[in-house]
């Protein structure tokens, strides 16, 4: 286990601006429509060790990593980790409830919001339903989430803010 300092690290993966080649051969840059974010994580490591509990309501503001996955506007697809991430964290039901005093993993996908606590335990918000991560899962998203840390567009965060205000 480790203790963590509260950096915030913004991950996400999109294009806003298409080169093009008009009639005339001339270059270029169009804007693309607002973006379609496809999913939204917010990871505390699992085996973080935190002074103040990091709950449902507060991970929000004590991320560490931040990722956003936009769906592909030239090809109209999400990433493949999008639906990974989506079937892993629905794959064993339990009856266990979630620890919201150790919150480290929020996923909005779609409509739905999950929460995982440093067990593993997956409360889906919006119906209540919950899961178990194993701990092989949790090693995998936590590889994952740490393959996409320093793939970092730093101001893309206020440009799909803009563009995408009241939406999700």
């Amino acid at each position: 286990m480790h203790k963590i300092g509260f950096t915030s690290n913004l991950l996400v993966l999109l294009s806003l601006l298409v080169p093009t080649t008009s009639v005339h051969g001339e270059r270029a840059t169009v804007a693309e429509p607002p973006p379609k974010i496809s999913m939204r994580i917010i990871f505390v490591s699992f085996g973080a060790e935190t002074f103040l509990p990091i709950t449902m309501s507060s991970i929000d503001e004590k991320k560490h990593l931040r990722v956003w996955f936009v769906r592909s506007l030239m090809r109209d697809n999400d990433h493949p980790f999008v639906s990974k991430l989506g079937k892993m964290l629905q794959a064993n039901t339990t009856k266990e409830g979630i620890d919201d005093n150790s919150v480290r993993l929020k996923v909005e996908l779609g409509a739905d919001t999950f929460y995982a606590d440093r067990n593993g335990t997956v409360l889906k918000k919006n119906t209540g339903e919950k899961f178990q991560l194993s701990r092989e899962q949790m090693q995998e998203i936590e590889n994952a989430l740490a393959n996409f840390d320093g793939v970092v567009d730093t101001w893309a965060s206020q440009r799909i803010s803009s563009l995408t205000a009241g939406s999700k």
